[in-house]
């Protein structure tokens, strides 16, 4: 990317994307091999932008144990760490 700013589109409805930003946290890991039955509709092919931001339709949890998702993401730069009124933790 070379310095560049990306922006991203919105997460398009009912993507995991989508339903995790709905729960309302900055941060949520997902364990994709410890689900309990309430669960597991994740089981079951569903779209996401986890490779290079393109929305990709499968079971991921047949791709990945778990994902982390982070609601608002921020470039990384040397100084200063996070912009003015970034979230970096929840309490």
């Amino acid at each position: 990317m070379g310095g560049q700013i990306v922006r991203l589109k919105t997460s398009e409805d009912g993507s995991l994307e989508d339903w995790l930003s709905r729960l309302g946290r900055q941060f949520v890991f997902v364990d994709f091999r410890n689900l309990s039955e309430a669960t597991g509709w994740l089981h079951q092919p569903i779209s996401a932008r986890f490779l290079q931001y393109e929305p990709i339709k499968t079971d991921w949890t047949r791709q990945f144990d778990g994902v982390v998702f982070t609601h608002t993401m921020f470039p990384s730069t040397k100084r200063p760490m996070a912009p003015d009124g970034a979230v970096l933790s929840e309490r």
